[in-house]
């Protein structure tokens, strides 16, 4: 799969440097959340070959849409399943760890609520959604993961699930 191959060239020939990059002290938002919490940053997960991504995002975008999950829904689904496990520091750093696990908790209860494609699935992710912005929540890291798959997902060859 087109996904294997570019994990493994990543790692191959940026591996070095995204590990050396990850060391280096960073001043962003996201690496002071980090360091504050004891998360792994955004760095350290490029360093690592981007194993939520390849791991849970873009295998659980693949199985919905295999499964025939509407393309809007299959995203919906990956991306829940990204926030409920991604150490998102954008989330820490809007509302520190509490809201940080308050979003996975939610994500995960979302997804034991049977997800995206139940009757009022989209309903159901909108009232996730008005709950994060009445906290200041905003789950960018999970999100820039679901456009990294999409991208991941328009790479796989024709006859690869999609």
């Amino acid at each position: 799969m087109a996904d294997r191959k570019i994990r493994r060239t990543l790692l191959e020939q940026w591996g070095a440097a995204l590990t050396a990059r990850a060391l280096r002290m960073s001043s962003s938002h996201g690496a002071s959340a980090a360091r504050r919490f004891g998360l792994r940053s955004v760095g350290t997960e490029a360093a690592l070959g981007f194993p939520v991504l390849f791991e849970t995002t873009f295998p659980v975008l693949q199985n919905a849409m295999r499964e025939g999950m509407a393309p809007q829904l299959a995203r919906v689904q990956a991306l829940f399943h990204t926030i409920a496990i991604l150490e998102d520091t954008n989330l820490a750093h809007r509302g520190g760890l509490a809201g940080l696990r308050y979003a996975q908790r939610a994500a995960r209860d979302f997804l034991r609520a049977g997800g995206a494609n139940r009757a009022g699935g989209l309903d159901a992710a909108r009232s996730v959604q008005r709950a994060f912005v009445a906290r200041n929540l905003s789950p960018g890291g999970a999100a820039d993961l679901l456009a990294a798959a999409c991208w991941l997902q328009r790479l796989q060859p024709a006859g690869e699930a999609r």
